[in-house]
């Protein structure tokens, strides 16, 4: 199961790399609904599909584009 302090990690790093993504970081709303597209991955995979998506993909993240990099 997918830690809280890693999927928050990941997220920033996502937040630095593309920094016209629009999420709502400051909801907590927002960052659950998030949090439970990915509960399921253990830390290892969600770090990988974030570096995958960071290094392949030019446009912002969804939970889509980044399943793309499972």
């Amino acid at each position: 199961m997918l830690s809280k302090e890693c999927f928050k990690e990941q997220i920033e790093n996502l937040m630095i790399f593309y920094p016209s993504w629009k999420i709502n970081y400051e909801s907590s709303e927002t960052m659950l609904a998030w949090y439970n597209q990915f509960n399921q991955l253990t830390d290892g995979r969600f770090v990988d599909i974030v570096e995958n998506h960071i290094q392949l993909v030019p446009y912002n993240p969804t939970v889509a584009s980044l399943y793309d990099q499972y």
